[in-house]
């Protein structure tokens, strides 16, 4: 096969035949096709796209590249995503308030991409979590707590596996298709009755402009349809970050806060809108309001942080190991007014300035740094006021992170701050 002539063709905006999708995706794969062409496909899927058909296509020869879940019979299972953010650890929540609600959570998850962090990444603070388990296994994992937080695996869609690592690689992690097939073809593998899609909008998210996001969101639903799934799209917002915190172990700690039934307001509304809408998709409520009176009674039971407990020590983690260690130094408001939050992405970027994210050389985040963003959009602050409260180790990259929140906000022109709940997408 001539990997160069279906670049050029794609390159050129020219569609794929089914065939010709299948046999580049599977080369890809079995390395009969290089990173060199792979890489240079992926840029021409982001100028040029992929058509339904051709997406459709392309997600399957990334399922059928590798093995599918093999789980016991029992209840629904169900899984969350979300296209990432700043702050965003409601996995951490969700998965085990879904479990506790009676539905059955094998989420594979990945590490940081682009300015999002990874839910691996946090959970991979918390000492002894293992975030690789043997495919024989994850059964029991299920049985325990009813949820598990893996990693792909080699054998688990290797297809993705190869096009997520040269997305972030390439500069195409925006990339609408791709995403979509990179999201869909793992949730199909691991055999789906129901689906909740986060899609994120705002200066935070993957996609700042309206028009991107809502095509991403239109994308996931309806490539989830067509796969099989039932998908639930709920576009939320993320021009601030979600919750306080910014950062591996201070996120965990933070949702243990909300998993105990207190924590950050939005953190908390996010959970209860999204379980209640997928506990009612998978048939285990009557309608979303019932789904979502069923997840606030599992978190403020403390139900979901018992859940949660036996979860993580499934996994091999030391929940009273977590690390919180850092010094920390505050950082204080330069002027009076209106706070606006012009780009929620460079509060990201002064949490990874200090070692929070994994770097370009695969350097592993330092779990205890990172950002506890204390300002709201839309709040009236004084000159000198506690904005944020930078955790840090020894001063390194203290300069660049505070440099990088200066960045971030913005008095003279603030922006209203989006609702938090921007809208829903049915298939």
């Amino acid at each position: 096969m001539d990997a160069a002539a279906l670049v050029r063709i794609k390159r050129d905006g020219g569609a794929l035949s089914s065939d010709q999708v299948r046999a580049f995706v599977m080369g890809c794969t079995d390395g009969s096709i290089g990173e060199g062409p792979a890489a240079a496909m992926l840029m021409a899927i982001l100028f040029q796209g992929l058509d339904n058909q051709e997406l459709a296509v392309w997600t399957e020869a990334m399922i059928d590249s590798g093995d599918r879940l093999d789980l016991p019979d029992g209840p629904p299972l169900v899984d969350k995503h979300s296209t990432g953010g700043v702050g965003d650890k409601l996995s951490l929540v969700l998965a085990p308030a879904l479990a506790a609600a009676g539905a059955r959570v094998p989420m594979i998850s990945g590490r940081a991409l682009g300015h999002t962090g990874g839910t691996l990444c946090k959970l991979e603070s918390i000492p002894g979590f293992q975030v690789e388990h043997a495919p024989e296994d994850l059964g029991k994992l299920l049985g325990v707590a009813g949820f598990f937080i893996i990693a792909q695996g080699p054998t688990l869609v290797p297809g993705d596996r190869l096009f997520y690592g040269l997305r972030n690689a390439t500069a195409t992690v925006e990339s609408v298709p791709l995403i979509a097939s990179s999201i869909l073809s793992k949730k199909h593998a691991e055999g789906l009755a129901a689906l909740v899609l986060d899609i994120k909008a705002g200066s935070g998210s993957s996609f700042v402009e309206e028009e991107q996001s809502l095509a991403l969101a239109k994308g996931l639903v309806g490539l989830g349809a067509q796969l099989g799934i039932r998908t639930v799209g709920i576009r939320s917002a993320m021009d601030q970050p979600l919750g306080q915190m910014v950062g591996n172990a201070l996120e965990v700690q933070e949702s243990i806060d909300c998993l105990e039934g207190s924590g950050p307001a939005d953190l908390r509304q996010l959970t209860v809108v999204l379980g209640g809408a997928l506990l009612a998709a998978a048939g285990l409520a009557d309608d979303d309001a019932g789904g979502e009176a069923q997840i606030s009674r599992v978190l403020d039971s403390g139900q979901a942080r018992e859940i949660f407990g036996r979860g993580i020590s499934a996994q091999g983690g030391r929940l009273e190991e977590l690390a919180l260690e850092a010094k920390t130094e505050d950082w204080c408001s330069p002027a009076s007014g209106v706070l606006g939050i012009r780009d929620c992405r460079e509060i990201s970027y002064a949490s990874a300035a200090l070692g929070g994210l994994r770097d370009g050389n695969g350097t592993p985040p330092d779990p205890a740094v990172g950002i506890e963003w204390l300002g709201r959009a839309g709040d009236e602050v004084q000159a000198g006021q506690i904005l944020a409260r930078i955790h840090h180790r020894e001063s390194r990259g203290l300069k660049e992170a505070r440099a990088r929140l200066a960045q971030a906000i913005d008095f003279e022109n603030p922006r209203p701050p989006l609702p938090l709940i921007i809208g829903r997408l049915d298939p």
